[in-house]
């Protein structure tokens, strides 16, 4: 099996931060705001002067210029929102904008939601092991475009944001995962009745339950320590399983202040964690869901020793 390492992810730093009571009453959600503010909602990072793209670029070109002389093979862009796609060619602009070979290709994943960095996560896998000499640039960015799209949603509220990671065979020190395994995925075609559109939540349930079963049954020869592991993924994750088992600490970054990105939201918790000195977990699962798919999976590791008996 080759080594594949997640290097720290360089972040995108928002212009601006939009109190949530301003926001409350642009989007008329005033009877919600104190509720919101109870789940630790303070204000949204915003994304003003550039476009989706540009702050892509913006963090992938900090990403690179951080790591000493990256050889990339591929860059995967992943989105969740439109942004002017009629009018941009964003696959060459960011292969333009960040100087790379002809032979790399820039690949624009924009599917399933939330889960669609999962998605990234695991080709960009699958590419190293076929490449070990070349790594993967995976960008992601997101940007509500205040012409369609509302902040306010569910429980929570949307936020703007970009952040990008480096995986390739080139060993990390402490600011890095070593990935032990793809990302795991589950979808059953009961989810939906394509008639109406509407979801099947018993076997979305059943779903949910099989995968994370197979992840805690795949954690049971690992020796670490209670609470060594660490449960990565952002505040509307939902896996009821993996968060009462004691094992985890559930680590969801400082979600309150960026407001929930589909896109990027796991590259910052990532980054969080990364930069927490006083996190003590040794192993890291990440997990995401998304209405009709859920995605997890043991992949990380802050010390490779500790994680090499676990599978799922």
């Amino acid at each position: 099996m080759t080594d594949i390492f997640i290097h720290q992810p360089d972040i995108y730093e928002c212009e601006q931060f939009l109190p949530i009571d301003a926001l409350a009453r642009s989007e008329r959600f005033l009877g919600e705001l104190e509720v919101l503010k109870d789940l630790g909602y303070r204000e949204i990072g915003g994304i003003k002067k550039i476009s989706q793209v540009d702050a892509a670029i913006s963090v992938g070109k900090a990403h690179l210029a951080r790591l000493n002389s990256p050889s990339v093979g591929r860059v995967i862009y992943c989105t969740f929102w439109n942004d002017e796609i009629w009018t941009e060619f964003h696959c060459a602009k960011i292969h333009y904008a960040l100087g790379l070979l002809s032979d790399v290709s820039v690949t624009n994943l924009r599917v399933n939601g939330a889960t669609g960095i999962f998605m990234a996560i695991e080709l960009a896998q699958a590419y190293v092991t076929a490449n070990p000499s070349r790594g993967v640039l995976v960008i992601a960015a997101d940007k509500i475009d205040a012409r369609f799209v509302r902040r306010k949603f569910s429980g929570g509220l949307f936020g703007d944001g970009a952040a990008s990671a480096f995986l390739s065979t080139q060993p990390v020190d402490h600011n890095g995962l070593w990935v032990s395994s793809a990302p795991q995925f589950e979808i059953d075609g009961r989810f939906y009745n394509l008639d109406t559109y509407e979801e099947d939540a018993a076997a979305l349930h059943d779903a949910s339950n099989q995968l994370q079963t197979r992840l805690i049954d795949g954690l049971k020869p690992n020796p670490l320590r209670s609470g060594g592991i660490a449960f990565l993924s952002q505040p509307g994750a939902r896996f009821s399983q993996i968060e009462s088992q004691s094992a985890f600490k559930h680590f969801t970054g400082d979600w309150s202040r960026r407001g929930y990105l589909p896109a990027s939201g796991l590259l910052h918790v990532i980054a969080d964690f990364l930069g927490d000195e006083e996190q003590t977990a040794d192993s890291v699962v990440l997990g995401e869901a998304s209405v009709g798919l859920q995605y997890a999976g043991v992949i990380g590791s802050l010390d490779r020793d500790q994680l090499t008996a676990v599978r799922t």
